[in-house]
Formats: C-alpha cells, sequence, structure tokens
C-alpha cells in the first residue's frame, strides 16, 4: 500500500488585527489537519507565523501526533537562529534554510523562499485580509500553480 506524505504550508499579513480569534481559527484548522498530513512549513517573519507555530506545538502534544514535523523554513541563515540555536532547535522539529533563497537580497529571499515553500506544498494556508502584499503574492502564486489554497482570514469574517 502506497502513503501519500502530504505537507501544509502558512503564509499570513506580519500584522493581525485579531488575534484571539485568528489563533482559535488556526488552531481548529491544525488539529483538523494534523491526523492526515506529516508535515508543517513555516516562516517565522510575522505575527500570522507565531500564531501558526504555537497552534501547531499545542495541537501535537493535544493529539499526540509525534508523526506531525514542524519545519521552520528560514530564507537565509538569520543572526537570531545563531544566537539561540538550542532554543530553536526545541522549539521546532526540523530547521532548514532554503537553498534557492540564501543567497538573494534579503527583501526578494523572503518571496523566493515562499514559492518554494507552496511548491513543496499539497494545501497552502494563508492569512490574506488585503490584496497587496507579500501573503497576498504567495497566495496568487499559489492558485496559479494549481494548489489547495485555503484563506482563513475569509472564514474569519
Amino acid at each position: 500500500m502506497c502513503v501519500h506524505i502530504t505537507t501544509i504550508s502558512f503564509f499570513g499579513h506580519r500584522d493581525i488585527e485579531d488575534m484571539i480569534l485568528a489563533d482559535r481559527c488556526v488552531y481548529t484548522f491544525v488539529c483538523d489537519m494534523m491526523e492526515t498530513h506529516e508535515y508543517f512549513l513555516v516562516g517565522r517573519d510575522g505575527l500570522f507565523d507565531q500564531i501558526v507555530s504555537s497552534a501547531i506545538i499545542r495541537a501535537k502534544k493535544q493529539k499526540q501526533a509525534e508523526n506531525c514535523n514542524h519545519i521552520w523554513v528560514m530564507p537565509y541563515d538569520k543572526s537570531e537562529y545563531r544566537k539561540n540555536q538550542g532554543n530553536f532547535e526545541h522549539y521546532y522539529d526540523t530547521i532548514e534554510i532554503c537553498e534557492a533563497s540564501c543567497r538573494a537580497f534579503p527583501k526578494a529571499a523572503i518571496q523566493i523562499r515562499n514559492r518554494v515553500m507552496v511548491d513543496r506544498s499539497d494545501i497552502c494556508v494563508f492569512y490574506v485580509q488585503h490584496s497587496y502584499g507579500g501573503a497576498w503574492e504567495t497566495m496568487q502564486y499559489a492558485q496559479q500553480a494549481g494548489k489547495t489554497v485555503v484563506n482563513l482570514a475569509e472564514n474569519m469574517q
């Protein structure tokens, strides 16, 4: 029997208006996906990314989902990581530096990394409330690539 390993990536705006509602929505989504999805790809570039990582960790504990991998995909090697490597390695199951973006200009590197994450994913989850910015551009890319796209911000209205 062939088992398809599935991957979900998360993208959102740097700032979020209603953090409590966003957290509930993300946590519910992650809990629903945890039994059928093995890899959860996240960044660490804004508030939404932190909400997602927190939800993944809580859901893994509640569901005792040891098969799920919480993966931080960095666009380049960050000094924050180098200074706190042990803490980050305890927090995330896996930490990767995106090879395609690690030599690019920092602002461009994030978008390059985002596209690589989309390409690796079966489902792309967004928190996009307006039609501009990096998260919105990544959502457009995911839709054009034919990925399953979920915009949690639409579910919160």
